[in-house]
């Protein structure tokens, strides 16, 4: 989870605001993600756009970030499974999304690609 817009960097102190129930009945959230100010999303295709993760992808990088990881439930690839995934059709997008993200990563932002055990690897021989 991470935090975009003008004042991403108070996403951590005000993450609340996305988690209380009077203001999200109140669209604070909503308000603040549409003036540019503060979005809360996750590298995920499972109920974000491609366009808000590579906001955040965007955001991140800016703020010195440099190891990110992409994640989704693997039942969301067989449709039905999941609330995210009900029809092939919901399945193609899905699959889409992930594709719209990488390719955004490798190709504008350049971004690489790596395994867990090379992480591992790296931080095991930076300790």
């Amino acid at each position: 989870m991470g935090f975009s817009g003008a004042a991403a960097g108070l996403g951590p102190s005000l993450s609340r605001l996305f988690d209380n129930r009077f203001a999200t009945r109140a669209r604070l959230p909503a308000m603040l993600s549409r003036l540019g100010l503060l979005e809360r999303a996750r590298l995920s295709p499972e109920g974000f756009s491609a366009k808000e993760q590579i906001r955040l992808l965007r955001a991140m990088i800016g703020q010195g970030h440099r190891l990110f990881s992409l994640t989704y439930h693997s039942p969301s690839l067989a449709p039905g499974h999941t609330p995210y995934v009900r029809s092939e059709e919901e399945r193609d997008r899905f699959v889409a999304t992930i594709d719209t993200v990488l390719r955004t990563f490798r190709d504008e932002l350049g971004g690489g690609f790596t395994t867990l055990a090379a992480v591992d690897a790296t931080a095991r021989a930076k300790a």
